[in-house]
């Protein structure tokens, strides 16, 4: 029969903490079973060993370390004129995804390169405009193109909408001026006629239809091109019924840009 003292829990935590000493000093080695395994990193097959109850798959911290963290590069180092013409058409996220980055280290290269980091407004600018500049003002103009030129500011300075900040506008009745206007921002601004839109606005005595095929015929335009019409109670009797018969047309072109560029040029 074993002495009490062998179950005392003040004993058999003195024998514990003397055989996990002894085990880590390496007294019990010779009782270890060692198995040899390959690393299972691509191009590497080295071969070490290890304890089965150890889960290690790779030979070094440093195979690890380049399977595990794809993304990390250790010797990142981009070429200037690479970052610039990336940095031209995509976001520092987005470069990021492309070349296996973090971003954090794209915006340490665009600081070390003293890269101007865009702002929130101009970042949007380039996602809704991800191919460039839907337009581009023409610079060698001939004597008339110049005309149309002095003429497209002035309908823009008198007739157009300015209190907007995303877009180029100008609302009238008149076709003929309305077809003025354009004529300034396709062959002058040079604008991509597919961003136009047109918004129609008549009263409630107009035909919408008849309206709507009028302006169709007068701009040579498609429907699709149209906001739907917007339609309100007539003022009553009056000259207007003439002038307005087919309403007032809006010729919309969504463009920061180059609203910036008409203001700052009538400046």
């Amino acid at each position: 029969m074993k002495p009490a003292f062998y179950n005392s829990p003040v004993y058999k935590k003195k024998q514990s903490t003397l055989i996990k000493s002894a085990w880590k000093n390496g007294a019990y080695n010779h009782l270890r079973k060692i198995e040899k395994r390959i690393c299972v990193r691509d191009k590497c097959g080295k071969s070490f060993l290890s304890i089965p109850s150890d889960p290690k798959k790779y030979c070094s911290r440093s195979c690890a370390i380049k399977v595990n963290n794809t993304q990390r590069k250790q010797n990142l180092k981009l070429d200037e004129e690479q970052l610039i013409e990336l940095y031209h058409w995509f976001s520092s996220k987005e470069i990021a995804e492309k070349l296996g980055f973090s971003e954090n280290k794209i915006n340490y290269w665009l600081k070390q390169f003293r890269i101007p980091k865009r702002s929130i407004s101009e970042a949007l600018y380039l996602k809704h405009n991800p191919n460039g500049d839907p337009f581009q003002i023409k610079k060698d103009l001939t004597p008339e193109e110049i005309k149309l030129l002095g003429l497209g500011l002035g309908l823009y300075w008198g007739e157009g909408g300015k209190r907007g900040t995303h877009d180029v506008r100008l609302s009238n009745s008149d076709p003929k001026l309305i077809k003025k206007f354009l004529d300034f921002l396709i062959i002058i601004c040079q604008i991509n006629t597919d961003k136009l839109k047109f918004w129609l606005q008549i009263f409630d005595d107009t035909n919408p239809q008849r309206a709507l095929k009028f302006w169709c015929q007068e701009l040579n335009i498609k429907p699709e091109k149209f906001y739907k019409t917007t339609i309100t109670p007539s003022r009553g009797p009056g000259t207007y019924k003439e002038k307005c018969r087919f309403g007032v047309l809006t010729v919309n072109f969504g463009n920061t840009k180059l609203r910036k560029e008409l203001l700052s040029m009538l400046k």
